[in-house]
């Protein structure tokens, strides 16, 4: 907690979900896997616990079926993030910056999205291959194996912007 009470008016977080959803550290990608219809970001008050403090704001955005990590963090998580955390200071250096205590109900916390967890099982209906695809893109990758090889899954369909680059393509 020094490191966190250190600054004079505290110590703020950005984090791409909606808290108290998807904390840790793939977030982005969890809330894709799920296929979660909403998502967005929260700007939170720093504390001991892992992405626990009290919300200072949210925003949140429609998930569309075919976004994919990139196009979900070009199109709202970034450009809406930046303009969330100027707005995040303007509050604190008002005073006006207020202390949401998370909700209790809700809570999820899903692992980092590694390589080696990121194998594609075709068990799963079509659905969950497609959000798993999605969810996996790029980083770490989507991947399964056919005949003793790896084979990296790649879209040949159109994301929401024809010109990411992404691993579907």
């Amino acid at each position: 907690m020094e490191v966190i009470d250190f600054p004079k008016h505290g110590s703020i977080i950005y984090h791409p979900s909606l808290l108290p959803r998807h904390r840790g550290a793939s977030a982005i990608n969890w809330t894709l896997i799920h296929g979660d219809r909403k998502g967005g970001f929260s700007i939170f008050w720093a504390d001991d616990g892992l992405d626990t403090g009290p919300i200072l704001m949210q925003r949140e955005c429609e998930v569309f079926p075919d976004d994919t990590i990139n196009t979900l963090y070009n199109r709202f998580l970034f450009p809406e993030g930046i303009k969330g955390m100027v707005e995040s200071v303007q509050l604190i250096s008002t005073g006006k910056a207020p202390r949401v205590i998370q909700p209790t109900e809700g809570v999820t916390y899903e692992g980092i999205q590694k390589k080696e967890n990121a194998k594609i099982n075709w068990d799963q209906p079509a659905e969950a291959i497609h959000n798993w695809i999605r969810g996996n893109d790029k980083v770490p990758g989507a991947w399964s194996e056919v005949n003793g090889h790896v084979s990296v899954e790649r879209n040949n369909g159109k994301g929401h912007d024809p010109n990411e680059e992404t691993q579907w393509r």
